[in-house]
């Protein structure tokens, strides 16, 4: 579900079967509503645009994640062989970036929806996008000043977590992948058969 559409004529296409029926709906403006049309153009704009954003935090949480994962498996499947030192620590810086980044993405501690205070952080940047996104879709509105000024702010963490997802890519992903191929691991590291 997205953004509410704007009074106006719209084309719905069905596609399937090896056929496609098509129609024009119109979507009318609700009469009880005090907003004119540039209002909740400015309205869905600010939503499509939230909306886009939350998709960018949840894409970088899944990053992150999937860093990490990869990394803890591979430190774990190499226990303490001194052989691959190089690999481990790798490894660690992995993880420890993947755990700094997205502690400020989302808080991690909270447990469901409602639980985003949870613990020492917070609410983090996910959990700040959120609400935003939910109040424009309250309203047939612009969205306020404040609104704005907030959305502004939490745009530009946004850009800085990104800047350090990507700079965590060309760092310590780059450095675990040199050291695995340093290390000549195999593609599957069993354990020792007894």
């Amino acid at each position: 579900v997205g953004p509410l559409a704007v009074p106006g004529q719209y084309r719905a296409e069905l596609n399937g079967a090896g056929a496609t029926l098509s129609t024009t709906i119109e979507v009318l403006a609700d009469p009880r509503s005090p907003a004119d049309a540039a209002a909740l153009q400015a309205n869905l704009d600010f939503g499509l645009q939230l909306r886009g954003e939350l998709d960018r935090t949840h894409a970088g949480i899944e990053w992150l994640r999937a860093a990490r994962a990869q990394a803890s498996d591979l430190r774990k499947r190499l226990g303490e062989e001194a052989r691959y030192a190089a690999v481990v620590q790798a490894c660690e810086a992995v993880i420890a970036d993947a755990d700094r980044i997205e502690g400020q993405l989302h808080n991690p501690e909270a447990k469901v929806v409602y639980d985003i205070l949870r613990g020492p952080r917070g609410a983090r940047l996910y959990s700040q996008l959120a609400p935003l996104y939910s109040w424009s879709q309250d309203s047939d509105l612009a969205p306020t000043a404040a609104m704005r000024e907030r959305h502004a702010a939490l745009a530009a963490e946004l850009a800085e977590r990104e800047a350090a997802i990507a700079a965590m890519h060309q760092g310590s992903i780059q450095t675990l992948e040199a050291a695995v191929t340093a290390a000549a691991l195999p593609r599957l590291i069993l354990p020792e058969r007894q």
